[in-house]
């Protein structure tokens, strides 16, 4: 046995212990009833001696801290054992989680500092890795990355109950969660507050199967969710749920990327049961290139804001086919966001396909601003039916301009200023196939 170890034999049970200069420890138990007994390395360091409220006892600088998570976490690949963190401590350079290697805290009070912007912190590389139960407090980019080497996939990453907290707007952790070639990643019950971009898809990369569902967003710098395949290759099954978004830092925004959700060359996508305070940016949800088979159902959509000439809380841009919307809310209190509307295709002469129905539209601002649908700039081709829906207070129901293809039945409008509207603008743009009842 060598120093700083010890073996203990009690005939039919064994344990080894090791404790190596009291960085971490790892301990392997044997029992005589043949079971899969937890292995654990737990790594512990006691925070950065520069942010106030923690303490370093041992001056561990970053550099140290770095270098022993890294040993730490190499030593639990080759032992498939997991890193867990039993305090806060600094980090200056990225630290590389293998195939099966877990990384866990014990709540909030543990965790890792982050004070340098062009810092990552944790790349998951290789397959089936949960990062959960801890905080990551700083300013940094790609702090949690989900890339494999050479870009290989990487599937099965779940990260949960992660508190994701910038330092101030300037000094603030970006890309929080950053999938490159991936597969079944899921986010859940994680916090991000004044952050820039939560999950978000690496431009020109393929991620799939992404569930984010139960997070809270609060004073977000930009989208909560992103994911841009870029035109030149599609991501496929993104369900955004059950979340809770509590507004944009500057929040009316009028830059682009404010948004909750923004998707872009990504198919059969699920936006559903959330609910959505103060969004803001171009839209609050943005599909566009070839977003088809997207449902987004059940939301509660407040006071948010759309911005660039857009106005649409949701916006549908070139050719996003089969746009299923049903049975939101959208309420709008605040007169002096302007006019607004619900849905929108204002982005220009594109095929739009899809059903939107049986949503909610109340302007209680007194203002008769808000407008449903500003469904415009539909090309032939195009085939949506706006059936079942409810307003009251709003300005245009439909504002139509130079739009094909609509089928508008069965609503109910009351205390609107008109119910169907049809501005052909100073292009003269007429609207054709239509039906009305």
């Amino acid at each position: 046995v060598e120093s700083g170890a010890s073996f203990v034999d009690n005939g039919d049970y064994w344990r080894v212990t090791f404790d190596m200069n009291d960085t971490f420890s790892v301990k392997l138990e044997q029992g005589s009833v043949a079971t899969r007994h937890e292995v654990k390395s737990l790594f512990d360091i006691y925070g950065h001696p520069n942010v106030v409220g923690y303490v370093d006892p041992r001056a561990i600088n970053a550099a140290n801290d770095t270098l022993r998570m890294q040993g730490a976490a190499s030593m639990a690949a080759n032992m498939g054992v997991r890193v867990e963190l039993l305090s806060k401590f600094s980090i200056d350079a990225l630290v590389t989680l293998d195939s099966g290697v877990d990384l866990v805290g014990r709540g909030d009070g543990t965790g890792l500092i982050v004070d340098n912007a062009g810092v990552a912190c944790i790349q998951v590389s290789g397959d089936d890795s949960q990062i959960k139960d801890f905080s990551i407090y700083g300013e940094a980019s790609g702090v949690i990355q989900v890339r494999g080497p050479s870009d290989t996939n990487v599937d099965g990453t779940k990260i949960s109950n992660i508190l994701f907290e910038s330092i101030s707007e300037s000094q603030k952790l970006n890309q929080c969660v950053w999938l490159w070639t991936s597969t079944n990643t899921s986010v859940e019950r994680c916090r991000f507050k004044k952050t820039g971009y939560g999950v978000v898809g690496q431009f020109g990369y393929v991620a799939n199967d992404v569930s984010v569902h139960r997070n809270t967003f609060t004073d977000m710098l930009l989208d909560a969710v992103e994911a841009n395949s870029g035109g030149v290759v599609k991501s496929y099954r993104w369900s955004v749920t059950n979340n809770r978004y509590n507004g944009h830092l500057n929040f009316p925004f009028s830059g682009s990327e404010g948004r909750f959700v923004g998707l872009a060359s990504v198919s059969n996508s699920t936006i559903s049961d959330n609910i959505v305070v103060n969004a803001g940016g171009d839209s609050v949800i943005h599909i566009e290139s070839d977003g088809s088979s997207t449902v987004i159902a059940d939301n509660i959509f407040i006071d948010c804001f759309g911005s660039q000439g857009q106005n649409g809380w949701i916006y549908l841009l070139n050719n996003t086919k089969d746009a299923n919307i049903t049975g939101n809310f959208f309420i709008y209190t605040d007169s002096s966001l302007g006019s607004q509307s619900g849905i929108s295709t204002s982005s220009g002469s594109y095929t739009h396909k899809g059903s939107w129905s049986n949503n909610t539209f109340l302007d209680l601002s007194g203002s008769n601003q808000f407008i449903p649908f500003n469904a415009k700039t539909f090309v032939a081709g195009s085939k949506v039916v706006i059936s079942g829906n409810v307003a009251d207070g709003v300005g245009n129901f439909v504002e139509m301009v130079s739009s094909r293809g609509l089928n508008i039945t069965g609503n109910t409008v009351s205390n609107a200023v008109n119910g169907i509207f049809h501005n052909p603008g100073s292009s003269g743009g007429g609207s054709e196939d239509l039906i009305i009842n």
